[in-house]
């Protein structure tokens, strides 16, 4: 499923929906990555214009969601290949400084549970 882009009114600090924001973005700069895109270049959701981008390097443009699954896959297989390397989701967390101390300019703080981050990975497979 092809998430829909956010508007300046979504909420995203909230933590209502951050583990499929999460999700989403990773999904997002594993595609940039593969492109050779910066992932600073602000493109969410794009999957239209990577479909693009990828058919003028193969020749053959796959459907936006394609494009998505392409990403799903490549983190996939990168928590496949951390898991086998002995990281798992124990190490897969932030420091924990930033669950206190706020951040500007929101004073926002990580305040996502451990389970939730593990949802992020698990909802999904290939």
């Amino acid at each position: 499923m092809i998430p829909k882009k956010l508007s300046c009114g979504d909420e995203l600090l909230s933590k209502e929906g951050h583990t499929e924001r999460s999700r989403n973005a990773q999904i997002n700069v594993a595609i940039a990555d593969s492109l050779g895109l910066c992932q600073f270049t602000g493109l969410r959701n794009e999957y239209d214009l990577f479909a693009r981008l990828m058919g003028a390097l193969t020749g053959t443009a796959p459907s936006a969601e394609e494009v998505r699954r392409i990403g799903q896959e490549a983190l996939w297989k990168e928590r496949t290949f951390n898991q086998a390397a002995g990281i798992g989701p124990g190490q897969d967390r932030l420091p924990e400084f930033m669950r206190s101390e706020a951040l500007a300019p929101n004073n926002s703080v990580f305040d996502v549970e451990d389970d939730d981050l593990d949802r992020v990975f698990g909802e999904y497979s290939t």
